[in-house]
Order: C-alpha cells, then sequence, then structure tokens
C-alpha cells in the first residue's frame, strides 16, 4: 500500500492530524476567557458585567479577584486559599466569584481603576444587589480570608 505524501515527503495523513490537533489546541486556549476552573472545583468567571448580572440573577454577593500573572502572592491564593474546601464551599453557596487580570483587557484595567486597586491581589466584594461593600487585599490564609468575606457580608467591616 502506498501512503500519499506531500512536496516535503511528509505522510498527508500525518499533515491532517497535525492539523486537526492545532485546532484542538488553539481552541482550548480560548476556554480561559470564559472561566478558569481551579483544582477544587471553583470556578472563577472572567467577565465581570456577565458575572455581576448572574450574582444579581441568582441573590449571591459578588467576589471579584483583582489579579496579575507576575503576582506571586495571588498565585500562593489560587494554590492554598481558593482551594481550601471549606472556603470553596462558603463560596460556591453565597457567591459568584470572576478573575480579572487588569493587565489583558482594557476592561479589566477600567474595573482596576474604577475600584481603585492598587496592589495585588485584590478581591471587590459587592451584595447580591451589586452594591460594593469593600475590598480585601493582599494574601489571608484561607480562616482569616473566610473571616475577612464574613465581616463584609454581615457589615462588621468596610475597607475601601
Amino acid at each position: 500500500m502506498k501512503v500519499k505524501q506531500n512536496l516535503l515527503g511528509i505522510p498527508t495523513q500525518a499533515i491532517f492530524l497535525m492539523l486537526t490537533l492545532m485546532l484542538i489546541v488553539l481552541a482550548s486556549a480560548q476556554l480561559p476567557l470564559a472561566f478558569a476552573e481551579g483544582r477544587s472545583g471553583l470556578i472563577f468567571l472572567k467577565d465581570y458585567k456577565a458575572a455581576s448580572q448572574m450574582a444579581i440573577k441568582n441573590n449571591k454577593y459578588l467576589l471579584v479577584d483583582v489579579y496579575t500573572d507576575w503576582c506571586g502572592w495571588c498565585t500562593k491564593l489560587d494554590q492554598d486559599v481558593f482551594t481550601e474546601p471549606k472556603l470553596v464551599q462558603y463560596l460556591q453557596d453565597n457567591f459568584v466569584v470572576v478573575k480579572l487580570n487588569p493587565e489583558i483587557s482594557a476592561d479589566n484595567a477600567e474595573f482596576a481603576d474604577k475600584y481603585d486597586v492598587q496592589s495585588f491581589p485584590c478581591a471587590v466584594v459587592f451584595d447580591p444587589a451589586g452594591k460594593k461593600l469593600g475590598k480585601i487585599r493582599g494574601y489571608k490564609e484561607a480562616p482569616d480570608y473566610k473571616q475577612a468575606l464574613e465581616a463584609l457580608v454581615n457589615g462588621r467591616t468596610k475597607t475601601n
């Protein structure tokens, strides 16, 4: 049986397979624009406006985690805090969660400017009606992070 080859001597089937794999990889690279799933199953949306509408519709709080790719504390927060089972459950039950990197889009940068995000990580928390409750700045261990969220939700504190 003779295998069809192109001008470079590469079997046509191999070229077709490589192109198919490349399309699959390129298509899957677009998924993080919609959402990113953490190791714990916590799903972070990537679109603030859609997440805000979802939070209002479902009567949930909104947590917007503003981060950058180069921020070591942001990575640690993702790996150690947003994977802690009790915090994950609390967030899933009560919040719509969003991750925004202000360095990758004008909309994200506009959000960071509007809510005066000056350092990373920084979470901006909104009530179910869309009113800003406050911010959680910097890294906190999971129990402290949950306590800070509860304080904002229960009106015990307000951080700008």
